[in-house]
């Protein structure tokens, strides 16, 4: 994982939260497809929102498991 990336993919998913959260405040969950290392859920997590991801990358899905996200590893057409 490159830290540069991650710091942007954090602030690109807390903008895109932001955005939800004033939109439709209502909602409190997310689902994550493609949601790799999870680097995302912290942002989303930090708006209030319950996350959940899938992601079909072994690699990727088990970093986001050992930071104990919510993932479902395979497909989102399986899921």
């Amino acid at each position: 994982m490159n830290p540069n990336i991650e710091i942007e993919r954090y602030q690109r998913y807390f903008s895109v939260g932001s955005l939800i959260k004033s939109k439709y405040p209502q909602l409190n969950s997310f689902l994550d497809v493609g949601c790799g290392p999870g680097t995302g859920f912290d942002a989303l997590v930090k708006l209030g929102f319950d996350v959940e991801g899938i992601e079909s990358d072994e690699s990727r899905s088990s970093i986001a498991k050992s930071l104990g996200h919510k993932i479902y590893e395979g497909d989102w057409q399986t899921y």
